[in-house]
């Protein structure tokens, strides 16, 4: 792989992918919705797949990773049909269309799969989602593995960061630390807090050894939600408040323990090193008092 298109590289692990592979000196192209900046633009309810040519050759020396669609769970339930069309019927084509060029492609699907029953899920328990994304994931998960099972499925958890701007774990608990009012955890939620750069890392470490199929892909140790905002806020003065799931009237069943067994990756790569959950805390932090503290945007 010499080139590597990017599409949705304006998103939380679309523009991190984009970054590492530059700093990697591949040739990368980045897309967003509407173009900006250095990314071109690429609406995938809009345009044909076939404007991705003009972006990049799509051929065996290519490789494109497919970091859009809508993630936010409230947003598709409210707009299901939009839903649909962009994380499964257009998703559906533009795969299609690009493993057809010959190039290695890359897609991610989310622990919202699971019913979080049991949890520590692995890559052939059958999927049971409880909401209408992980429905959309699920089906997804199922085409690709009956009609593309060379394209590279990474399931991934909830995705933390170190940069306060963008959503993500941290920049959410910040949120709600400058807010004042004391952090409310659902009891007994628990999974597998991922940093965003090793997402983006084990990305081009699957394309490098041209791995296929579906992999967990996640940091190992898995924590409570009230124990990464115990670890988040530190000795800093912050009330946390751990309630039942009873009492939080979701319009969407919530699975509870979603953690993902990550032994089928971590044996294809060598074990990879995830970064531990004190240690992005720790650099977290420190930009933010860089920064003089602000608002994640």
């Amino acid at each position: 792989m010499k080139q590597l298109l990017v599409i949705g590289a304006s998103g939380l692990v679309g523009r991190r992918v984009y970054e590492r592979a530059k700093a990697a000196g591949l040739e990368v192209v980045g897309t967003s919705t509407h173009g900006s900046g250095t990314l071109a633009s690429f609406d995938l309810l809009r345009d044909a797949p076939e404007r991705l040519r003009d972006l990049l050759p799509l051929d065996t020396e290519t490789a494109v990773v497919v970091a859009a669609g809508k993630t936010e769970i409230r947003w598709c339930r409210e707009h299901p049909r939009e839903a649909y069309a962009i994380n499964v019927a257009e998703m559906q084509r533009l795969l299609a269309y690009v493993v057809g060029q010959g190039t290695q492609a890359v897609w991610f699907s989310s622990d919202a799969v699971f019913d979080g029953r049991r949890g520590n899920y692995t890559e052939t328990d059958k999927p049971s989602p409880l909401n209408l994304y992980g429905q959309q994931k699920a089906e997804m998960e199922t085409w690709l593995e009956d009609h593309l099972p060379q394209v590279l499925v990474y399931r991934l958890a909830k995705l933390a960061d170190d940069r306060f701007e963008g959503r993500h774990l941290f920049s959410n608990l910040y949120q709600q630390y400058q807010s004042g009012q004391p952090i409310r955890c659902i009891e007994g939620l628990t999974f597998n807090p991922t940093a965003v750069d090793d997402i983006a890392a084990c990305v081009l470490l699957g394309l490098k050894q041209h791995l296929h199929g579906r992999y967990n892909v996640a940091n190992p140790q898995s924590y409570t939600r009230e124990q990464i905002a115990r670890l988040f806020v530190g000795d800093r003065p912050c009330m946390i408040e751990s309630l039942p799931l009873a009492v939080w009237h979701f319009s969407e069943p919530k699975a509870l323990d979603t953690t993902l067994d990550t032994a089928k990756f971590q044996k294809a790569c060598g074990g990879y090193a995830f970064q531990s959950m004190d240690e992005l805390l720790a650099s977290f932090w420190q930009q933010i008092e860089a920064h003089g503290g602000g608002t994640p945007i």
